[in-house]
């Protein structure tokens, strides 16, 4: 295996870089990354699928473009378990811009189709941060897109969960390569 490099976010300030915090996080990840007794097969087919979930229903909506993106340093300014003005690592994650005339529950399947996927096709949670960071962004793409009724949005939400579990167990939904693998 290659050596993982541990990105750092270009909104980390020469400060936060200076903070022995930050310099402690760091060692401390690249350290996890690269170490096969840490970084395991298992470790890596979690972090997949839960991207994978991501990838497959933005593609549907028509995305072209999806930016891969391994572990990254940024500055938190506040999410589960954390108080805030702290280093944070984020292990993977995709992007994609979707297209402007895509549908509510496509959208929202997209953003929350990786929470679904690892819940479902595996026997590890999700990580609180994870979840937390794709349900703010589906509330934030729903709010500017949809409109900011919190209820409403739970329910959208309720229905693209729906959507995906079912196509989960479809055979042709899982033929197509999506499905759950011995060992993840």
């Amino acid at each position: 295996m290659s050596r993982i490099e541990v990105k750092i976010s270009p909104t980390v300030t020469q400060e936060q870089r200076q903070d022995p915090r930050f310099i402690k996080l760091l060692q401390e990840v690249t350290y996890f990354f690269n170490s096969p007794n840490h970084f395991t097969k298992k470790y890596r087919g979690l972090l997949c699928l839960h991207e994978a979930g991501h990838i497959v229903y933005a593609r549907r909506t028509g995305v072209t473009e999806i930016g891969f993106h391994g572990p990254t340093l940024y500055w938190c300014s506040g999410c589960p378990g954390c108080s805030g003005n702290t280093p944070s690592i984020s292990r993977s994650s995709v992007t994609w811009n979707l297209p402007s005339d895509c549908g509510v529950t496509a959208a929202l399947k997209a953003y929350v189709g990786g929470i679904i996927f690892r819940a479902i096709l595996s026997d590890k949670p999700n990580d609180e941060v994870a979840a937390w960071s794709d349900m703010t962004a589906a509330r934030r793409w729903y709010q500017e897109h949809v409109e900011l009724d919190e209820n409403a949005f739970l329910c959208s939400i309720e229905t693209a969960r729906q959507e995906i579990i079912e196509d989960l167990k479809s055979v042709e939904f899982r033929e197509f390569g999506i499905g759950y693998r011995e060992g993840i």
